[in-house]
């Protein structure tokens, strides 16, 4: 669905869209960066951990509107029934650099303040690693 939704508009190009398997944790925190954004598409989560982990490893993270992810980030989120309001958001992410910068920067402060404040050892994120490679979506 959301393949064709953005198919019909503009688009993406997906050749650089990836739907991963599972993947370990060496190489975890480098997708997270190298990502164009982290799609976490939930109905329902507890504690939603990969929001954290890649907000940590400064990945871009669009969410579903589940309690858990309001809980963590304000924005970018979607309602996960809205596959359209996904593809939107996908869109603006790659068009709109100065939206996705502002949205960035209001996420990395979010997840910030909530690991600082329950002492969350982000050290498995953390790469060798200087620079960024060519964005990709994960």
């Amino acid at each position: 669905r959301i393949r064709r939704t953005l198919e019909e508009g503009p688009g993406i190009n997906w050749n650089r869209v990836h739907f991963l398997p599972w993947v370990g944790d060496s190489a975890v925190a480098h997708l997270y960066r190298a990502a164009e954004a982290v799609i976490i598409p939930s109905f329902v989560e507890g504690f939603s951990m990969p929001v954290v982990e890649a907000s940590a490893a400064g990945g871009f993270v669009i969410a579903s509107n589940c309690d858990a992810h309001l809980e963590l980030i304000e924005a970018p989120v979607f309602p996960p029934e809205s596959y359209h309001a996904l593809a939107e958001l996908m869109i603006r992410t790659v068009r709109d650099r100065t939206w996705r910068s502002a949205a960035a920067a209001a996420e990395a402060g979010n997840v910030t303040g909530l690991i600082a404040a329950v002492g969350h050892d982000s050290a498995p994120l953390k790469s060798e690693e200087n620079g960024h490679p060519e964005h990709q979506w994960a």
